[in-house]
């Protein structure tokens, strides 16, 4: 669910994607870069960032869960502005 919603923001708001990124942990961004733009696999993050493939799963899972809270904040600011 939480990788469908960040495709689909990906998709279609590509400026709000980048600041959302842009709030994330250096960790986490790396991990989101290296992954989603860079198109580089679980295995070869692990290889580049010389850590065990489990913490880049467990790294992505949580940039994906951040992610998703920075736009639902975003968004709940939004409505509270408009209505």
């Amino acid at each position: 669910i939480l990788y469908n919603f960040f495709l689909a923001l990906d998709k279609y708001d590509d400026f709000g994607v980048r600041q959302a990124i842009k709030k994330l942990d250096e960790d986490l961004k790396t991990m989101v870069i290296l992954y989603y733009f860079e198109d580089f696999n679980i295995k070869e993050i692990s290889e580049i960032q010389k850590l065990p493939e489990g913490t880049v799963k467990s790294r992505l899972s949580r940039a994906r869960k951040k992610l998703e809270s920075i736009f639902l904040d975003e968004n709940i600011r939004k409505e509270d502005l408009n209505g």
